[in-house]
């Protein structure tokens, strides 16, 4: 039997790596023409045990924050947050999408993935204050 796979749209613009204040101004306008938009986010792997109990800590536990990940059915983002931790404009950036009652934020327990940003990039903490309209999965 052939396998079949989901396909990008042939007008699929990519992946576009944010890691400096660059691109920041092109994603926003982006997303923000968007009428939804997914976003995930990524912690650096580890090498630790998990506990004799069994328990793990669940969403990146104490893993560092690494990526953000924001992706309309045209362009994908992937946003370096190491790299951008001090930046207003990404900051600003953020907020607007966040808080933009016409784009439709959806993850998998995106509340908690938006607001370890904040908790763990200061700078960004604003920014991940407010988050609607969203939609998770983990809800349906």
């Amino acid at each position: 039997a052939a396998a079949e796979f989901f396909s990008l749209p042939a007008a699929f613009g990519g992946v576009v790596v944010i890691d400096s204040e660059a691109a920041i101004a092109g994603m926003r306008e982006a997303i923000l023409a968007s009428p939804i938009v997914g976003l995930d986010s990524e912690w650096r792997p580890t090498q630790q045990q998990a506990p004799p109990n069994g328990e793990t800590t669940g969403g990146g536990g104490r893993c560092p924050l690494q990526l953000l990940q924001l992706a309309t059915l045209e362009i994908a983002f992937l946003i370096d947050l190491p790299a951008m931790d001090t930046s207003q404009a990404l900051s600003s950036a953020l907020q607007a999408i966040f808080a933009s009652p016409t784009v439709v934020k959806v993850g998998c327990d995106a509340r908690q993935d938006v607001a370890k940003i904040g908790k763990t990039f200061p700078a960004l903490a604003e920014a991940s204050r407010t988050v609607a309209p969203l939609a998770d999965v983990q809800d349906l």
